[in-house]
């Protein structure tokens, strides 16, 4: 799976192959919508500190399937926001970004303070007080700021970043949910069985989240760190050849 680099270095010490880890690292948890792709947003994010905490060898041996990496990053995040004072709406402004998982911290923060189960945009919105959105990220002086909106346009402005996060937020429970069913051994037929309903999720999206969800969880459509075959992967969850081609196909980074 790892491709050693050429030159003079011991090929012994797993330190020669932090650039390569770190790179195929980066673009694996930005398919699965854990880190930003564009440059500026990953610096903020402090991604070198993560690192840090982080051996190389934890790195090479997490690179099949990155359970570790993405409960690194959500332990993290869920830790700083927790105890950051910012009120719902700068919060939502400055620091919930179109990861999943943050907006999953969000909802699940918002869950935690009320003592409830958030199951609509519009019960987040009543527990939050977020009916009109004047604050907007501002990349050049990297702070939330206050913008000029008309009522009727923060109105919006509120409805839509509520909703998105909401939905955005239960994709990731739902894919979570799935992907722990294949880490204890659960098979095809046993993902079929649960609904997105129970996630406060449409019907419709149970084929799609279960095919993305298989696609991670066995690095399909990677050449990078793809190691299993088509048919190794039917077998071993017991799911139908054509199945999981159409989802080798379909998951691309």
């Amino acid at each position: 799976m790892i491709f050693r680099p050429e030159g003079e270095l011991d090929p012994d010490d797993p330190n020669i192959l932090q650039p390569y880890a770190e790179r195929v690292l980066i673009s694996r948890l930005q398919i699965l919508k854990l880190l930003p792709k564009d440059p500026e947003s990953l610096a903020k994010m402090d991604f070198d500190k993560l690192k840090a905490s982080m051996p190389v060898t934890a790195i090479l041996e997490g690179l099949l399937y990155q359970h570790e990496f993405e409960k690194a990053l959500y332990n993290n995040a869920y830790s700083r926001l927790k105890a950051c004072n910012l009120t719902w709406e700068q919060m939502l402004a400055s620091e919930i970004t179109d990861e999943e998982y943050l907006r999953e911290i969000f909802v699940r923060l918002v869950e935690e303070k009320h003592g409830v189960e958030v199951t609509s945009w519009k019960q987040l919105q009543e527990l939050t007080g977020l009916t009109e959105q004047y604050l907007e990220w501002d990349e050049a002086t990297e702070t939330a700021t206050r913008v000029k909106r008309t009522k009727k346009a923060a109105q919006e402005v509120a409805n839509e970043w509520l909703e998105e996060t909401f939905l955005e937020a239960m994709k990731y429970r739902y894919r979570k949910f799935l992907e722990s069913m294949l880490v204890s051994g659960g098979k095809y037929r046993d993902l079929l069985e649960v609904s997105p309903t129970e996630f406060h999720l449409p019907e419709s999206l149970k084929e799609e989240t279960i095919a993305w969800t298989i696609g991670l969880y066995f690095g399909m459509g990677d050449p990078e760190y793809a190691t299993l075959s088509v048919r190794s992967v039917a077998e071993q969850i017991d799911a139908p050849y054509g199945v999981i081609l159409s989802i080798m196909r379909g998951i691309k980074p």
